[in-house]
């Protein structure tokens, strides 16, 4: 009987936290917001790694109300292939993103770009790339 209930308990609660699942428009935003996040990339700013450098991210993303969600992805140029992505889901009107990555280059050399896309409560988007080389 006690088994029952608490597994009457957990499902009940598993319920209740998937239903009320953050949604953008569940938050008081200002409706008329139009201005995109702002994405300053920090880290990397070089244009060239050896393979097996740490390669750091250092990001920073303000909004002049409230986030919603930051996402960054390093992808082969080449072929498209994603080799590392960060999602971050915020209510606050900055994200910092302090991270890393170890730069591989499974033909010898590959280019990739770090993509950093950024989405405020009201909807508004921004993106920002930084492009590199590793060999």
């Amino acid at each position: 009987m006690k088994r029952t209930f608490l597994s009457l308990v957990m499902v009940a609660t598993y319920l209740a936290v998937s239903v009320s699942s953050c949604k953008k428009d569940d938050h008081d935003h200002d409706k008329n917001d139009t201005e995109p996040p702002v994405i300053t990339i920090i880290q990397p700013t070089a244009v060239e790694f050896e393979v097996g450098d740490t390669v750091f991210i250092q990001v920073s993303v303000v909004d002049n109300v409230e986030m919603h969600e930051v996402d960054v992805h390093i992808n082969n140029k080449k072929s498209g292939e994603e080799v590392y992505h960060l999602h971050r889901h915020s209510h606050s009107k900055e994200v910092n993103i302090n991270s890393w990555w170890i730069a591989q280059a499974p033909t010898g050399h590959d280019d990739y770009i770090l993509k950093v896309e950024a989405e405020d409560a009201a909807g508004n988007k921004s993106e920002k790339k930084h492009e590199f080389h590793v060999h």
